[in-house]
């Protein structure tokens, strides 16, 4: 069984055949390839560290060094507070300022939205377009019972109300106040 020397700790590590040429680590925990003849014990100086003190008994490891926690950068008190999020304020992260476009989903055109406001914001096409289900079913109903109310004169007064609503939700169409329904902007 061959003998090599540790290059670390100066140990003498036994190998069988089989291990000559690979990589071995020692008790100490340094790796190091064993050669392919042994090497002869060297009785080297402890180190400056251990000057004094017996040496290293082979069959326990060598103490772990801890390294001391790290240190902020500026303290406590002048660190940058952590980013929230202003509109959700329970969810973590910056504010979603400004949107992202998702990949593979194109935006949507504000000349689409604000036309579709124009000619067929009383059915709502324009808040499907833009994703906003419930508004464009919420049009589309009022829509449809104004109509069917027109002859007892109620339902005027509801058409009314929903034109005047698509007018300013085809101006803010127009001018990019509206979002789409996963709150980007218009392009």
């Amino acid at each position: 069984m061959p003998k090599f020397v540790c290059p670390s700790c100066n140990a003498n590590v036994n190998l069988d055949n089989e291990f000559l040429g690979k990589r071995v680590r020692c008790r100490c925990g340094f790796v190091f390839r064993a050669g392919n003849k042994p090497t002869k014990p060297v009785k080297a100086a402890p180190p400056a560290s251990h000057a004094g003190l017996p040496p290293r008994q082979l069959s326990t490891p060598p103490p772990q060094a801890q390294a001391p926690p790290p240190q902020p950068a500026c303290p406590p008190h002048l660190q940058p507070a952590p980013q929230t999020n202003l509109i959700n304020p329970w969810q973590q992260g910056p504010a979603p300022y400004p949107p992202q476009y998702v990949y593979g989903v194109p935006p949507k055109s504000k000349a689409a939205a604000g036309l579709l406001a124009l000619f067929l914001g009383n059915w709502g096409a324009h808040n499907f377009y833009l994703g906003h289900n419930g508004l464009a079913a919420a049009q589309l109903f009022l829509t449809l019972f104004g109509i069917v109310t027109a002859c007892f004169v109620v339902g005027f007064f509801i058409l009314a109300a929903v034109s005047i609503w698509t007018f300013i939700e085809a101006i803010l169409c127009f001018t990019g106040g509206r979002l789409d329904a996963e709150g980007r902007m218009l392009v």
